[in-house]
């Protein structure tokens, strides 16, 4: 299995207690301008900010939904990821979306917690905020956290 780009920053991150500080991650997550503001991997909270251009709206001039999916997912993976051993990665295997108004381009937070998390699951929550702190959206997501294949 491949070195998980976002596993490495987020280490690093965590490792010297970094805030507000840009997510340097894989391609995607570089793309969408993603910093973390702060992670608590003792608690499994963390608060992630977006900074979107039109780049990623539709034709109605608002964020694309797969966009608001993706930045929530990633929030909610990070959480988990950030409690794992170095020799595991995190793997979504159900994620469920609340969209409660649109989400234009600008800087967004998304807030994510672990509310359940076990041995081989976690269970986690998202919310999604505009500038104004006006909720756009929810989610909820569970995540498989797995032996590496080259480890075993």
């Amino acid at each position: 299995m491949q070195t998980n780009p976002d596993k490495t920053a987020l280490d690093d991150i965590i490792r010297h207690n970094k805030q507000s500080v840009r997510y340097d991650g894989g391609p995607v997550t570089r793309m969408l301008g993603t910093h973390i503001e702060w992670i608590n991997p003792a608690v499994g909270t963390g608060e992630f900010t977006f900074n979107l251009g039109t780049d990623f709206t539709n034709d109605n001039g608002v964020i694309m939904g797969g966009i608001v999916t993706f930045m929530m997912d990633l929030a909610m993976a990070s959480v988990v990821m950030a409690r794992t051993k170095p020799n595991h990665s995190v793997a979504t295997t159900n994620l469920q979306i609340q969209f409660f108004r649109p989400c234009l381009p600008g800087k967004l937070f998304a807030l994510a917690e672990i509310v359940k998390d076990g041995k081989k699951l976690c269970f986690c929550e998202c919310t999604l905020f505009d500038g104004n702190r006006k909720k756009l959206s929810s989610s909820t997501s569970t995540n498989l956290i797995m032996l590496n294949e080259k480890s075993h």
